[in-house]
């Protein structure tokens, strides 16, 4: 038996979202790329083969464009209601749709809700949906709200992060918090212009002061989101940390590099426009043109305690993992293997699915070669020591991220 499947069967969407894209909305394909819509591609065959898997299902997910203006999913619900009536459904919706067929839908089946709500007030939410009416959205959210309290179905929110809606983050968590809605968030990595990721070290620094400026008043106020809050939150310092130390070392062999400069009489002129330089993980590839810096003692560490258990991970070029040590399995709860060719980002999700929320993370150590760094959870502590690899000709070829955890007690700040 199958116990659950997520049905994408049409991109058929009224909004063109910022952070979207026209293989995911028909309106962002014709509007703002210009190509012709998406041909349908499920016939009579699709659908009749689909009876008996029905059978088989314990839950079914539904997304893609807008749910309740694709007709290939009516088809499907009213299968559902026909063959298997008290199968539990979940849709996500932009929550712009309510009438008499979504109605009949909905008295038909069990059906979960899933609200994309990415702004709380009406000139956020309409600058990032564009087409939508936060009016209208609002009271449908309602309509959709008392329906499911009246089924006993649930109700969620899916968020949507970016530089376009953080300053209201808080505001949205206490919004749900007391209409006891869950609110999830997509962590959003492209387009960069929507997200916080990719904002430039000075700007990512203004987001995590806004946030912590709203902190001790927004964690008050939550119980249900409090953990989103503070998992999001930590997310952010963490990625402001990261721009910093990455801005510093590069500010460094700049000044370097233009002291080296001014003593040459005919130095050539810069290059306008001129790629960033390579690096990995922010460590330059080629030899750093500043001296070699003194480590400073930052009390007990793993060498203090020999019987830690430690992993690590080998970062390459493009910020790629290449391999891990076997013990991140025993820490992680994740296979080395299944980390080999993934964004080193995905490190850091792991582990937090690993220890849960993050409570709060201070950077030891900042040097051009070497950074050192430790993450609270309720219960333990996440140490991380991350290393420029550079051979004899000082080329970086690849950077070592050292793991260790300790339990909370144990650890000192």
């Amino acid at each position: 038996m199958c116990s659950s499947d997520l049905f994408n069967l049409s991109n058929i969407c009224n909004l063109q979202c910022i952070q979207c894209n026209g293989e995911l909305s028909s309106s962002i394909r014709i509007h703002r790329d210009k190509r012709p819509p998406l041909g349908t591609i499920y016939d009579d065959t699709f659908f009749e083969d689909l009876a008996p898997f029905l059978l088989g299902l314990e839950h079914a997910n539904f997304a893609g464009g807008e749910p309740f203006l694709g007709r290939e999913n009516f088809r499907v619900w009213e299968m559902i209601a026909d063959l298997v009536p008290d199968l539990d459904c979940t849709v996500c919706t932009n929550v712009t749709q309510w009438n008499a067929r979504v109605e009949r839908v909905l008295d038909s089946l069990n059906m979960n809700i899933i609200f994309s709500l990415d702004g709380i007030s009406k000139r956020t939410y309409e600058a990032i949906r564009i087409g939508s009416d936060f009016d209208v959205v609002a009271a449908n959210m309602e309509r959709f709200r008392s329906y499911a309290e009246d089924r006993g179905t649930a109700v969620t929110i899916n968020h949507c992060l970016m530089p376009q809606n953080y300053a209201e983050f808080g505001d949205l968590l206490q919004w749900a918090e007391e209409r006891g809605i869950y609110v999830n968030v997509s962590v959003v990595r492209a387009p960069e212009h929507a997200s916080i990721y990719h904002l430039p070290a000075d700007e990512l620094h203004e987001v995590a002061a806004v946030l912590a400026a709203q902190d001790a008043e927004v964690t008050a106020s939550l119980r249900l989101n409090r953990a989103t809050w503070v998992q999001e939150t930590a997310r952010i310092q963490t990625w402001a940390a990261d721009g910093e130390r990455v801005l510093r070392i590069r500010t460094r062999r700049a000044e370097a590099a233009a002291t080296e400069a001014a003593a040459v009489v005919e130095a050539p002129a810069p290059e306008p426009d001129q790629p960033p330089e390579p690096a990995i993980l922010g460590f330059p590839i080629a030899a750093p043109a500043v001296a070699p810096a003194e480590v400073p003692d930052h009390g007990p560490g793993v060498d203090d305690h020999p019987d830690l258990q430690v992993g690590w991970v080998l970062v390459g070029p493009g910020d790629v993992v290449i391999s891990a040590s076997p013990s991140i399995s025993d820490l992680l709860g994740i296979e080395a293997h299944q980390l080999e060719g993934r964004p080193v980002t995905d490190l850091r999700e792991e582990t937090f699915a690993r220890f849960g929320d993050l409570v709060r993370h201070e950077t030891l150590l900042e040097l051009p070669d070497l950074s050192e760094s430790r993450s609270h959870y309720r219960d333990h502590v996440v140490h991380h020591r991350v290393e420029a690899v550079r051979d004899a000709g000082g080329t970086c070829q690849e950077a070592r991220i050292t793991v260790s955890v300790w339990p909370e007690a144990d650890a000192l700040s």
